[in-house]
C-alpha cells in the first residue's frame, strides 16, 4: 500500500476521488505538530440539481467534526505521524470499509488522540445514484459487523437483526445520525441504505460462519 512506499515522518490519507484545498497539507502538518493524529471537514458535493442520492448523502455523511469528538474520524480526511502509525500497527488489511474506524480505536487504547484541524478541508462528491447508494451501504453493513467482533460493544451492529429501518418511517435516516425531513425522495435513499445494509451485515454474519 501507499504507507509502505512512503518515506517521510507524517502521512495524509484522502480518498481517490476527493479534491483538498490548495492548504490542505500544510494545515494538517500543522495540527500534527501538537498531535499524534489529526483530521479535518469532509464537505460534500452535489450538482446544480441534485439527485435523490445526492440529497440524502448531503443530509448525512461525514460528520467529521462530530465523530472527532467522540475519538473517530473518516480517513477521507486524515493525517497521522508515521511513529504513531507505525506503534499502533498500522491498517488491519481485514477490513475494506471501516479501516479508519479500527486505526483510531486503536490509536485511543494507545492514549493516542485526534485533533480537529478545521483549515484542512476536503471535498467529497455524493453518490449520484440509489444503486451507488446500496452498493456502498452493502459494504458499510459487512464493516460494521465486522468492527462488532473486533470491538465489541464499542462499535458496530448488526443491522440484518433490526428490520425495522425498513418500515419505520424516518427509522433510517435515524440510523445514520439524521433526522427525518420531508422529502420523499430522501426517505426512499435512506431506506435502500439500510436494506443493503442488512444484506450486508448478514453476509458478513454468514461467511464467517461458513469459514469455520
Amino acid at each position: 500500500m501507499g504507507v509502505a512506499a512512503a518515506q517521510g515522518e507524517l502521512i495524509a490519507f484522502t480518498d481517490a476521488d476527493c479534491v483538498p484545498v490548495r492548504a490542505w497539507a500544510g494545515a494538517l502538518a500543522d495540527c500534527l505538530a501538537t498531535s499524534a493524529l489529526a483530521a479535518g471537514p469532509v464537505l460534500m458535493r452535489t450538482r446544480t440539481q441534485p439527485s435523490i442520492a445526492e440529497r440524502y448523502d448531503r443530509l448525512w455523511r461525514f460528520p467529521q467534526e462530530r465523530n472527532v469528538a467522540a475519538g473517530l474520524a473518516a480517513s477521507a480526511n486524515l493525517g497521522i505521524r508515521r511513529e504513531a502509525f507505525d506503534a499502533i500497527g498500522g491498517y488491519d488489511p481485514r477490513f475494506h470499509h471501516g479501516e479508519d474506524t479500527d486505526l483510531c480505536l486503536r490509536a485511543a487504547d494507545s492514549d493516542l488522540a485526534i485533533a480537529w484541524c478545521p483549515a484542512a478541508e476536503v471535498v467529497h462528491p455524493a453518490a449520484t445514484s440509489l444503486r451507488a447508494v446500496a452498493r456502498r451501504g452493502f459494504e458499510h453493513g459487512a464493516s460494521a459487523r465486522r468492527l462488532a467482533r473486533v470491538h465489541p460493544g464499542r462499535v458496530g451492529r448488526r443491522y440484518w437483526t433490526a428490520p425495522g429501518g425498513l418500515v419505520r418511517r424516518g427509522a433510517a435516516l435515524r440510523a445514520v445520525g439524521a433526522e427525518p425531513v420531508a422529502d420523499h425522495g430522501v426517505e426512499l435513499a435512506a431506506r435502500v441504505d439500510y436494506g443493503a445494509r442488512m444484506a450486508g451485515s448478514l453476509w458478513a454474519e454468514v461467511a464467517r460462519r461458513a469459514l469455520r
